[in-house]
């Protein structure tokens, strides 16, 4: 690795986003390119097998969000750009749902949204959420 401390390497603290610098350089190439991420993959293992369960997009509200503001976001996922797409063929690949969580500072409140249905919004609390999460794994949301 030309030089480099490998030891610094693995053990330096993760404050920043990695990927970052590569994803603004991406974007310059121009439209013939189109690259689109997943924030989350939720797995579980089932009788001994890794099992994709959830796609989740991930997204903070500085406040408690209003109807509004949850209205936007969708409209951000399904109509300013590929996201929303994005996640729901990646889930559809997996064999699960696509989901939007927007939170709160603090992870204490959370609302959710089906992607995959285009329907929702569910207004969680911390436990609610971990309810749901675990709930992914049987395929009851």
């Amino acid at each position: 690795m030309r030089g480099v401390d490998l030891k610094k390497q693995i053990n330096r603290p993760e404050t920043k986003d990695r990927a970052k610098e590569f994803q603004q350089w991406h974007r310059t190439l121009g439209r013939r390119l189109l690259a689109s991420d997943v924030d989350l993959v939720e797995w579980r293992f089932i009788d001994g097998e890794l099992v994709p369960v959830g796609v989740l997009e991930i997204t903070l509200a500085d406040c408690e969000p209003s109807q509004s503001y949850l209205d936007a976001i969708i409209c951000r996922y399904e109509k300013k750009d590929v996201q929303g797409r994005t996640a729901r063929h990646v889930a559809n690949a997996l064999g699960c749902k696509a989901w939007i969580i927007c939170y709160t500072q603090g992870c204490g409140s959370f609302w959710v949204y089906n992607l995959t249905e285009s329907k929702g919004w569910y207004d969680l609390g911390a436990s609610e959420m971990e309810q749901f999460l675990e709930g992914l794994e049987r395929g009851i949301q």
